[in-house]
């Protein structure tokens, strides 16, 4: 394990791919303190753009790319209220043809399939209105990018994952659990 974390360290170029990634965690923290909608998807827009950066220093074709059609899919769906063209059931469907069509020609190896299947399930919880079923269908992706990340020694993608995945679990209890127990007369008002 010790020979593992000084592996990412190990160059000046691994050291840089490490920073850049945890500039796009400190970006994902910051995006999700947003008030607006607009907001959350900008910041969004440029942690992935930072993500896209730490991938491509480490070498890893698959998640830089698929990455950056994130970026695209983001693009379409900060549209989606506003422009009839942006809420067409096809875009999720397009999305996630891209992504598997770029997984593949960018396959390395069989753990190209979890950046892959997990983008994939994030574009349709993107797509879906209610936050406790984005929330639900965000816990597999991040578990799925969470082991991809160590794997590929991506640790400020594997920390920011963890980090997701604790956050999702409390918002479940915190927020959607709590309004079920209110809705059903068992909480408190």
């Amino acid at each position: 394990m010790k020979e593992y974390f000084l592996s990412l360290f190990a160059t000046p170029l691994m050291g840089a791919a490490q920073a850049v990634g945890f500039a796009a965690m400190a970006c994902a923290i910051i995006c999700f303190a947003q008030k607006k909608r607009k907001n959350i998807i900008i910041w969004q827009i440029i942690t992935l753009v930072f993500w896209v950066l730490h991938f491509i220093l480490l070498r890893n074709p698959t998640a830089a790319a698929i990455n950056t059609t994130q970026i695209a899919r983001n693009l379409v769906f900060i549209n989606r209220e506003k422009h009839s063209w942006a809420s067409k059931n096809i875009w999720p469907v397009f999305f996630i043809m891209l992504t598997v069509a770029i997984g593949l020609l960018t396959w390395q190896n069989a753990l190209s399939i979890m950046p892959i299947v997990g983008t994939s399930l994030a574009t349709v919880a993107m797509w879906l209105r209610k936050p406790l079923h984005i929330r639900l269908l965000t816990l597999p992706v991040s578990v799925l990018w969470c082991v991809y990340d160590f794997i590929t020694k991506s640790i400020a993608g594997a920390s920011n994952e963890i980090f997701t995945i604790i956050t999702i679990i409390i918002a479940i209890f915190a927020v959607d659990l709590k309004q079920k127990s209110i809705k059903t007369g068992k909480g408190e008002i």
